[in-house]
């Protein structure tokens, strides 16, 4: 298994590739200053590291306890990746229900 230090450098450096490529983006996409953007980027960002790292380490350790080793199968990843994605979009993304985290950003 990976050191926390390889899954905290791992996670961080992802995101902030992330956010220097979504912000100016968004930014244009959604014709709102890249300010505004990049603070709605980087709390998305930070909810993403966040469960990215706890996730991670969760599914690493269910697999050691499993199954004796971490190496994932072709369809453990896809498990692993749906598993990852579908609780964070039903967190981050708008819903009619308003069960997301723009619901804490003003209405544009």
């Amino acid at each position: 298994m990976r050191s926390t230090h390889d899954r905290i450098r791992q996670a961080v450096s992802f995101e902030l590739i992330g956010i220097l490529i979504v912000t100016p983006l968004f930014a244009w996409a959604f014709d709102h200053p890249m300010g505004d953007m990049g603070i709605l980027v980087v709390l998305g960002a930070t909810a993403a590291t966040a469960w990215n790292y706890l996730f991670n380490l969760g599914f690493d350790h269910l697999l050691n306890w499993r199954r004796g080793d971490v190496r994932k199968t072709l369809p453990l990843r896809v498990v692993h990746a749906v598993g990852f994605e579908a609780p964070y979009w039903s967190f981050c993304c708008p819903s009619s229900r308003g069960g997301s985290m723009s619901r804490w950003w003003p209405r544009w």
